[in-house]
Formats: structure tokens, sequence, C-alpha cells
């Protein structure tokens, strides 16, 4: 009993079971690249709000900018110590996050600080354990 055979580009070609058509050799239509619809890009910068809040150990921390900057985020314990800091050279247009992992921290109040073109945004957050 002999295979069945299809043609591509003038060559003969055994089915190879779905690759180049269905296990009795029917073709199907495939598609080599996915597209996604753009995102938009941000009209202001912003410090969203913090989630899962109240949190334990790990707290993401998203933010947006409408343009490429350099961006500092900092968390101030109760006292106004700061606990962690990031600065973020030449981050592009769009939504970001950073996560915190604050497994080594106390419970408590923190506060959550964007600096970023001379204006400066904060977010109040709690940590339970």
């Amino acid at each position: 009993m002999t295979s069945p055979v299809r043609t591509f580009s003038g060559k003969s070609l055994p089915n190879d079971i779905g690759c180049w058509g269905g296990p009795w050799g029917e073709s199907y239509p495939y598609v080599p690249v996915l597209s996604y619809p753009p995102k938009p890009i941000p009209a202001e910068f912003t410090l969203l709000p913090p989630y899962p809040n109240p949190f334990n150990s790990v707290l993401v921390i998203p933010f947006t900018l409408p343009i490429e900057q350099e961006v500092r985020i900092l968390v101030y314990n109760i006292l106004g110590q700061k606990v962690q800091g990031w600065t973020l050279p030449h981050v592009s247009p769009g939504v970001h996050r950073v996560i915190w992992n604050a497994g080594s921290c106390a419970s408590g109040i923190y506060f959550v600080r964007m600096a970023v073109n001379a204006r400066e945004y904060k977010q109040k957050v709690v940590l339970l354990k």
C-alpha cells in the first residue's frame, strides 16, 4: 500500500499527518503571522494603585508614562525611612510595573513614592504577615 502524496512547489511530498495537510490529505489555511492591535500610549504620568493591597510579602507597583523618562520608585515605612528603591533609566512610554518583595519587612503601613519629571506621586499600602 502506498502513502498519500501531495505536491508542493512542484515536488511530491508524503502526507505528514497535518503539517502540510490533514490526515486524509486535505489542505487547511495556515496563517504564519499573529497580529495584535497596538496598545494606546497613556496620556499622563500615573502611579496606579499597587496590588494586592493589603499584601503579604509581594506587591506589584504599576505606573504609566506618556514619554520616555527616568523613573524613581521609593518605598518608605511609617517613620519616613527608605526601605526599598529603584531607579529606572530611560523607561519607554506605556504601562509598566515593579515588583517589591517585602519578605524581610515588618507588618505595617508603607508609602510608595514615584518621582518622575520633577513630580511626585504617592500611594499607601499595608503589609500583613
